[in-house]
């Protein structure tokens, strides 16, 4: 079942930017890249929680082996082939 909130806590912004840094472009694999699109922009934790501030991330929280998972983000990031 997946859970819907908005990020409120510092683990929350850096699961966030955990997600963001695992989907640039320098990260991934030409085919990843062309299968699934990439993220271009890198933010920091703090351009991150201020950007939280005026628009809240929205994250799903899904569960899987008795822990919870953060899944995605909902802010606007540009994406690119």
């Amino acid at each position: 079942m997946i859970k819907y909130k908005q990020a409120e806590t510092a683990e929350e912004i850096e699961q966030i930017l955990d997600l963001q840094k695992q989907n640039l472009a320098k990260s991934l694999t030409k085919k990843e890249k062309r299968e699934h699109g990439f993220l271009t922009v890198e933010h920091s934790i703090d351009l991150l929680w201020k950007m939280n501030l005026d628009f809240p991330h929205n994250i799903g929280n899904f569960r899987r082996e008795s822990r919870w998972l953060r899944t995605f983000h909902d802010s606007k990031i540009h994406t690119g082939y």
